[in-house]
């Protein structure tokens, strides 16, 4: 696995040795923009796309109503100000879509960073409404 997204470097390494990519905290705009990158260094590279597993790492605020997953956020030492179109945050429902959206674009992996960390409460919510919720939709 090699993280990363730079366009010019990171993207062309990957293409000619990762098995596994992972990029950490953007939109999905932007993973859709770097998977587009990643895609022409491949044929350059005559790398077949498809053989490279695709991963996430973000942080996720995930709470019962989207302003307790804002404070939480807020609180956190893991998410910065301005960039909360990077970040999971959200109640199951919300966090449930922004996941889909990675996953329509083909992240097969998610590496999470939960903003309530040491607790467990975000983590249990995560598993008791958001996977049941995406294994529907796969």
């Amino acid at each position: 696995m090699i993280g990363g997204g730079g366009e010019k470097l990171t993207l062309r390494v990957i293409a000619r040795h990762a098995d596994w990519w992972n990029l950490p905290v953007v939109s999905p705009e932007t993973f859709q923009h770097k998977l587009e990158i990643l895609k022409e260094h491949c044929k350059r590279e005559s790398r077949d796309f498809d053989n490279i597993v695709i991963t996430l790492g973000n942080n996720i605020a995930i709470a019962k109503s989207k302003d307790k997953a804002c404070n939480l956020a807020s609180e956190s030492p893991f998410f910065h100000k301005g960039s909360e179109e990077n970040y999971i945050i959200g109640n199951p429902d919300a966090v449930t879509k922004k996941l889909a959206e990675y996953t329509k674009l083909g992240v097969e992996h998610f590496i999470l960073r939960f903003a309530d960390f040491p607790k467990t409460d975000g983590a249990k919510l995560f598993a008791k409404k958001v996977i049941p919720a995406l294994r529907k939709n796969l």
